[in-house]
């Protein structure tokens, strides 16, 4: 027969084996939900890492559309620039145009002028050449 010393170290042991067993089956369920949470975690850092990943390659193909859209910002002022200077030079050329329009009727007008004149001392000249010609044979005109 044991005795009651022994029957209580006997009840003590249980009693710590089974706090034992408890404390171990915690530490395993513990351990399993950090070795999810860490499994989570990779799985997190991983996406964190390929969305880092798309996000550089995304910021990278906006760059180089930026880049496009500034060289043709660039393009569209150099021919805006270029026009603006054409229209000058067509203003410039319209001016001159109607200078020179204006000058060609003056011309025109003064030409015209001068064929009346031309026409005019023509005819005082047929009629002095008829009347000295008439003159001369002695009929009157």
């Amino acid at each position: 027969m044991k005795s009651v010393n022994c029957l209580c170290a006997e009840a003590r042991a249980a009693s710590a084996q089974a706090e034992i067993d408890r404390l171990n089956a915690q530490l395993e369920g513990r351990r399993r939900l950090f070795s999810e949470q860490c499994d989570v975690a990779d799985t997190f850092r991983i996406r964190a890492d390929e969305l880092s990943r798309l996000l550089d390659e995304e910021r990278e193909g906006k760059l180089s559309l930026i880049e496009t859209i500034s060289k043709m910002v660039d393009r569209e002022t150099a021919i805006s620039e270029s026009l603006r200077m054409s229209i000058d030079e067509k203003d410039e050329l319209v001016t001159a145009l109607s200078r020179s329009y204006v000058a060609i009727e003056t011309m025109a007008s003064q030409i015209r002028d001068r064929n009346r004149k031309i026409a005019d001392l023509r005819e005082r000249i047929v009629e002095n050449a008829e009347q000295a010609r008439a003159i001369r044979i002695g009929v009157a005109a």
